[in-house]
């Protein structure tokens, strides 16, 4: 959960770099114009995957292969979960949730979503590896070759993409 969203320069903006021991990261707020729901952004990235775009002001040179996309959302938390009791250790009937020494890590996406008198957080529901940047070609105005140089400098192959 995120309680100072601003305190990342998450306030205002949907992407932001953050350094954690010494590796950058990709910040990335999911918006809820297109996603209502964290387990609607997670539906649609298991059919197709994932994919994110970030202003050409990003600075690519400090992303290298150990950086990560992460992901928040405005509902991936909800700050009154325990009023909403489930009988089920694993709301989400993923098998693996329920062995021995898992314990409490279900994610407990709510499918049903919005639950009545839910008091969501913005908060970080997902980390993926950054297998490439993907820059896209503007053949009328050519904007897509200073990008491109700038992405060059970051640790991941850089592909030119016709949208």
């Amino acid at each position: 959960m995120i309680d100072d969203p601003g305190r990342l320069g998450l306030a205002s903006v949907g992407v932001t770099l953050i350094e954690r021991d010494g590796v950058t990261h990709v910040i990335d707020i999911v918006g809820r114009e297109h996603y209502l729901t964290v387990a609607s952004f997670i539906d649609e990235a298991r059919r197709l995957g994932i994919s994110r775009r970030a202003p050409r002001t990003i600075d690519f040179g400090r992303i290298t292969p150990a950086s990560r996309l992460l992901l928040a959302h405005p509902h991936a938390d909800i700050a009154n979960a325990p009023e909403f009791p489930c009988e089920e250790r694993c709301p989400c009937h993923v098998a693996e949730h329920l062995m021995s020494g898992f314990g409490d890590m279900c994610a407990r996406l709510w499918w049903t979503e919005p639950l009545e008198a839910a008091r969501h957080r913005l908060a970080l529901f997902a980390s993926f590896a950054i297998p490439q940047i993907e820059v896209v070609k503007d053949d009328t105005g050519g904007s897509h070759v200073s990008t491109t140089e700038q992405a060059s400098r970051a640790g991941v192959p850089v592909v030119e993409v016709e949208r």
